[in-house]
C-alpha cells in the first residue's frame, strides 16, 4: 500500500459524488475522516459511510477502506466503531495514539465487535497517528508489539508544530525545526523496528507535493496520505521509485 486518500465532510449532500470520485481515483486505500464530523453531524456522517461501506463491498478491485474515528474516549465517537466493522470496515485510524497502549485498547474493541458480527479474527487492521503530540513522540518506542492488526504509523509535522504551541514548522532555509526534526526521525525508528509502514501525511501540500512526497520517500517513508485526488499518482510515482 503505497496511497491513501482522506476524504472528508462525510455529513456534507455532496458525500456520494465525492465517494463515488474516491473510488475511482486508484488510491491503495481510502481513509473516510469521521473525526472531523462535529457532534451534531456524527450521526448523518456515520450513517452515510455505513452505506457506502456496504455498497463498496462486492466490488472488484476497490481500495481497501479505513474509518478515521475519533479519539478513543470522546464521547461524540462512542458506539460509532461498531457500527462501521459490521457495515465491513476494513480497517481502523486513531489519531493522536500516545503510545502502544493506546493501540492495544483499540485492538481488544475490534476484537470483540469482530466476535460479535462474525468477522475473521484480524480481519480488521488499525493505522495511527504517532508523534501528533509531544506526549505521543515519548511513547513511539511502545508501538512494537502493541498488535498483530497494527500495520502503518501516520506522521504529519504539522500536527506536532500545533502541540508544541504553534512553533513554525521550518526554519528559513526549509530544514525541519530541530523540535520536529528529533520526532521525526524517533518516528521513524520506531516504525522500522515494529516492521510497519511509515506513513507521510501530505495533506494540502498543493504545488509542493511531488517535491514533499519525494523527500519523504528518500527519509524511510513507504506510504503517503493526500486529501486530493489528482495527487495519487504523484504518490505513486514517488513511493516506487529508488531511494535518493
Amino acid at each position: 500500500m503505497h496511497s491513501l486518500l482522506l476524504v472528508s465532510h462525510l455529513a456534507g449532500p455532496h458525500f456520494a459524488a465525492q465517494a463515488e470520485a474516491a473510488l475511482a481515483s486508484g488510491a491503495d486505500a481510502l481513509v473516510l475522516d469521521l473525526a472531523g464530523a462535529g457532534d451534531g453531524e456524527m450521526g448523518l456522517a456515520t450513517r452515510q459511510v455505513c452505506d457506502f461501506l456496504r455498497a463498496a463491498q462486492p466490488m472488484a478491485r476497490r481500495p481497501q477502506l479505513v474509518m478515521r474515528i475519533p479519539v478513543l474516549d470522546a464521547p461524540v465517537g462512542r458506539g460509532v466503531l461498531d457500527h462501521l466493522i459490521a457495515a465491513g470496515a476494513d480497517g481502523i485510524l486513531l489519531p493522536e495514539a500516545q503510545g502502544g497502549n493506546d493501540v492495544t485498547r483499540l485492538d481488544a474493541r475490534i476484537s470483540v465487535e469482530e466476535a460479535v458480527h462474525g468477522i475473521d479474527h484480524g480481519h480488521v487492521k488499525i493505522l495511527a497517528e504517532a508523534g501528533a503530540t509531544a506526549h505521543g513522540v515519548l511513547g513511539l518506542a511502545s508501538f512494537r508489539g502493541a498488535s498483530h492488526r497494527l500495520t502503518g504509523l501516520v506522521w504529519s509535522a504539522e500536527r506536532l508544530a500545533a502541540d508544541l504551541g504553534g512553533i513554525g514548522v521550518r526554519m528559513p532555509d526549509g530544514t525541519l525545526r530541530a523540535p520536529l526534526s528529533f520526532a521525526l526521525g524517533q518516528f521513524l525508528i520506531a516504525a522500522a523496528a515494529a516492521r510497519i509502514t511509515a506513513i507521510y501525511d501530505g495533506t494540502g501540500r498543493g504545488h509542493a507535493a511531488p517535491a514533499a512526497f519525494a523527500a519523504a520517500r528518500d527519509d524511510g517513508f513507504a506510504a503517503g496520505l493526500t486529501d486530493d485526488t489528482a495527487e495519487i499518482a504523484v504518490i505513486a510515482e514517488a513511493m516506487t521509485a529508488a531511494r535518493g
